[in-house]
């Protein structure tokens, strides 16, 4: 068996490609299992492809990821696509509509993750003064102060994450969870099936996150800029810091460094949006990089691939849009979100109007629901037809689609 190859070459393979499935043919033993992951962890000594990260591990000899085949063809594919010239041309021309649709967005995917119910109407009544009328809105009003305050692009250092934590948290914390005049937590917690760091280490490992994040950001090193966010959100989860809320922390994290990383069109904009999408395989990336000794190469490629497939979605409704204008009409923001869904969840082949309701995640009627696939249809993004049953049925027209990997 290859271990160099297995590490360095196209497919990067975690445990369930190692033991269990049928796809690569690899069985592995526990045994062998536990070989693998040390031969990984002894390549960081002595191969430059293996990236040790200058962050304070409390359970593996170090956190690191793999520059191999797998990472880094999926790296320059998402130079080509993320920062190509037709996606900064995008975002610049729609700048302010897009970012006040990701941020509902990304409140909505927030929120959903942790099976917290919004509605998009009910977040646009909030941010405009309306008063929260129980704790999903309280969470909510917290979640756009929190993302007002990052816009600001303070520092990251103990004190303005403290700052971020207490506004996300604001009313919302049970009876002994609240940190007081303490930082961080000031016990145990467990997540998933995971220990926290101990409570005697939080603050070294936490200092050792603001001074790579000083580290990364004054310098030239355009890779670790890029993943500079992904690494602190893995970062914060893991270490978990606080007694809540660290998820909902973590994500306001990662485009808070986007942020001061000047990368305001990146994808951090809207990770929790793609997140919630398939939030299965979030947390199987998150569980395979803490089960290989914190190799976060695997969640980085779950990053990257999920970022490529939401600015290649992105970029097609903008493509929509434009060819709907030219037509004479003007597709509304939620004509806009509808058609994203649609992309999502139901490009392929024929849908009726319960699938929408599903891949939308909305809840209006089956009228509703139909006046809107039929306000598509009106302007050609989808095809109809009428099946045997007299079911009405959809298609999304496949030559308004431009852009492809």
């Amino acid at each position: 068996m290859n271990y160099d190859e297995m590490v360095f070459g196209a497919v990067y393979y975690g445990t369930k490609d190692l033991r269990f499935d049928n796809r690569y043919k690899f069985f592995l033993s526990n045994q062998q299992l536990a070989e693998y992951k040390k031969y990984k962890q002894n390549l960081i000594e002595r191969d430059p492809r293996m990236q040790a990260l200058p962050l304070r591990s409390y359970n593996s000899a170090c956190l690191f990821f793999t520059k191999g085949e797998a990472l880094t063809n999926l790296w320059s594919t998402y130079l080509n696509v993320v920062f190509s010239d037709r996606q900064q041309t995008m975002f610049e021309r729609n700048y302010q509509d897009m970012l006040l649709a990701r941020v509902y967005s990304e409140l909505e995917g927030s929120m959903q993750i942790e099976n917290v119910p919004t509605t998009r109407t009910r977040l646009e009544q909030i941010r405009s003064g309306s008063d929260p009328r129980d704790k999903n809105e309280l969470i909510a009003r917290n979640m756009m102060a929190a993302i007002d305050y990052i816009e600001q692009k303070p520092s990251f250092d103990r004190d303005h994450l403290r700052r971020l934590y207490d506004i996300l948290s604001k009313d919302c914390l049970e009876e002994g969870q609240e940190p007081g005049g303490r930082y961080y937590r000031d016990d145990a917690v467990y997540i998933d099936r995971y220990e926290g760091c101990p409570k005697e280490q939080i603050e070294q490992c936490m200092d050792s996150l603001f001074a790579y994040v000083d580290q990364v950001l004054a310098s030239g090193d355009g890779l670790a800029k890029e993943f500079l966010p992904h690494v602190c959100h893995y970062y914060i989860l893991y270490v978990h810091p606080y007694f809540d809320y660290n998820g909902r922390t973590a994500r306001m994290v990662s485009l808070w460094i986007s942020l001061l990383s000047a990368r305001e069109g990146s994808f951090p904009l809207f990770l929790s949006e793609a997140i919630n999408d398939k939030k299965k395989d979030y947390y199987d990336a998150l569980r395979e990089t803490r089960d290989m000794n914190n190799d976060l190469t695997y969640f980085l490629i779950y990053l990257l691939d999920t970022a490529i497939r939401y600015t290649l979605v992105y970029q097609n409704v903008d493509h929509i849009a434009d060819h709907v204008l030219q037509r004479g009409s003007i597709m509304s923001a939620i004509d806009k979100v509808y058609v994203k869904k649609i992309l999502l969840g139901a490009s392929n082949g024929w849908f009726d109007y319960k699938k929408f309701l599903t891949v939308a995640n909305v809840d209006i009627s089956k009228q509703a629901a139909l006046k809107a696939l039929n306000k598509l249809a009106d302007y050609g993004v989808l095809e109809s037809n009428i099946n045997e049953k007299k079911v009405k049925l959809f298609r999304l027209d496949g030559s308004w689609l431009k852009y492809t990997v």
